[in-house]
């Protein structure tokens, strides 16, 4: 049984126009900024057994926990105005996935093992 700790941060800002020009230089309409932090635990908990020595089979199941924070300025078309919202999941399992892996060629001193999975 093996297990491994992954972390990873992820943030975005978008500037957002939604309006008009006038006159090819004057701007008309609403501006916005919008900015998003995430931060993602996984957990993975990877078990393999091994049979007759060219046979593998490997399974990954992987508990994964999420925590966002959503920010926008401009909301409801006011620039001095900030909506933030914080979203945190609970653990859940992700995506589960299977391996089967067989050694056809053994190692030697001019051949390298050679597997396929």
């Amino acid at each position: 049984l093996e297990t491994g700790l992954t972390y990873s941060h992820y943030d975005t800002r978008q500037l957002f126009l939604n309006g008009f020009l006038a006159l090819d230089s004057i701007f008309l309409g609403n501006i916005g900024v919008d900015q998003i932090d995430a931060d993602i635990w996984t957990l993975d908990l990877t078990g393999r057994y091994n049979w007759n020595q060219r046979w593998q089979v490997d399974i990954n199941a992987p508990v994964v926990y999420r925590e966002s924070t959503y920010q926008s300025a401009g909301a409801g078309g006011s620039t001095s105005q900030i909506t933030e919202k914080s979203v945190t999941g609970d653990p859940r399992l992700g995506d589960v996935s299977f391996g089967v892996a067989y050694k056809f060629l053994d190692e030697s001193e001019s051949t390298p093992d050679a597997v396929v999975s």
